[in-house]
């Protein structure tokens, strides 16, 4: 810890001066409705992911478009991570014998202990392997993995970064006149250009990154809720 650095005792008002300023709320009314239909997404299995869905929604509602992409990175992963160990749980419930606090213990040792399957793409390879998701899936999901898991979460390039110019301005104090002349630049060459690409990156694009990460979520909540119909079927004796 730097010696040098020494904490400053902050009033009260200049506490509450700094809150309100980062209470940025988003007023388009068709942005709001998007985000209140992902909000109050219902799950049955995945239910456990429902807090992170809704402080997503949280940072989208403020404006938060970085802590809502970061943190929509941890729900792809969740998502991953839980739907194998529930579908390696096969429906098991606590009729099974099974005590309600290591129901899933093995398959949470497997996939989420540190030290186990800690890669998303071989986790991903994983539910395709054991039939849980189609080829065109498979690749969608390494494709999300691509474009906004890792550079966000491992402060990288993706591609449309890679590839990004912006305009500045530059003056020639050699021009009598200093008229500012445009340039066009890459951002990959200046970390204040770079970092300002990613935020408005971010900004165009975490509500469609997230509404893609709750389509699947909703969709393999419900492969997963048949695992338990069919166990509840078979242990009544239904001949369906």
């Amino acid at each position: 810890m730097c010696n040098n650095c020494k904490d400053k005792e902050f009033s009260v008002g200049e506490v509450s001066k700094r809150i309100e300023s980062a209470l940025t709320v988003e007023t388009d009314s068709s942005t709001l409705q998007r985000i209140m239909n992902l909000c109050y997404s219902r799950l049955y299995v995945l239910g456990p992911l429902f807090p992170d869905i809704k402080e997503i929604c949280d940072c989208l509602f403020l404006k938060k478009y970085m802590a809502a992409m970061t943190l929509t990175n941890f729900l792809f992963e969740s998502m991953i991570k839980l739907t194998l160990v529930f579908k390696e749980g096969g429906g098991r419930t606590l009729d099974d014998g099974y005590q309600f606090e290591d129901i899933h213990k093995d398959g949470l040792d497997k996939y989420t202990k540190l030290g186990s399957y800690k890669i998303l793409d071989k986790n991903i390879k994983t539910l395709k392997d054991i039939g849980f998701i189609s080829d065109s899936e498979k690749e969608e999901l390494i494709k999300l993995k691509d474009n906004y898991r890792n550079p966000f979460s491992h402060s990288s390039n993706n591609f449309p970064l890679q590839n990004a110019y912006t305009t500045i301005y530059t003056f020639d104090l050699r021009d009598k006149d200093l008229q500012p002349k445009p340039s066009k630049v890459s951002v990959t060459g200046n970390p204040f250009l770079l970092i300002n690409a990613r935020r408005t990156y971010a900004k165009e694009t975490a509500i469609i990154y997230f509404e893609k990460i709750i389509s699947y979520i909703r969709c393999f909540d419900k492969r997963l809720h048949e695992l338990y119909v069919k166990t509840s079927d078979e242990s009544s004796g239904v001949d369906k």
